[in-house]
């Protein structure tokens, strides 16, 4: 649950460059606030900087792949039970079920969707 008056966080773990521009910037327009690394090896340390919400990630990655990224969410006291969506043009919903994620999404994915179901995860439904 997000406190009132907060914007919801989100970390994004993306290494193209223009689609962390575009969801960065259309997240924000929507009220998010987004931090966002590049490879797999960043995404602990940052959400241990910045405590987000929830994590989109996508499962191609450089240095860990999203699937190792999720079993190190699941496995960090601090982030066992934080929300996981998968964003990716590969990978299979039942792989990212297994490694951990609660959602996953297709590349190309509508921003509505990816909103829809950031609200969804962030409000535990």
């Amino acid at each position: 649950m997000v406190a009132e008056g907060r914007r919801c966080r989100v970390l994004l773990v993306e290494d193209d460059l223009d689609a962390v521009r575009l969801f960065r910037r259309l997240l924000q327009v929507c009220g998010f606030e987004v931090e966002a690394v590049e490879n797999g090896l960043d995404a602990v340390p940052a959400a241990e900087r910045f405590h987000p919400d929830c994590v989109v990630s996508d499962i191609c990655l450089p240095g860990l792949n999203g699937y190792e990224v999720a079993q190190h969410f699941r496995t960090h006291p601090e982030f066992q039970r934080i929300p996981l969506v998968a964003l990716t043009a590969y990978g299979t919903r039942d792989l990212s079920e297994q490694a951990g994620f609660d959602r996953h999404l297709e590349k190309p994915a509508q921003i509505w969707n990816l909103v829809g179901v950031l609200r969804q995860v962030v409000a535990g439904t």
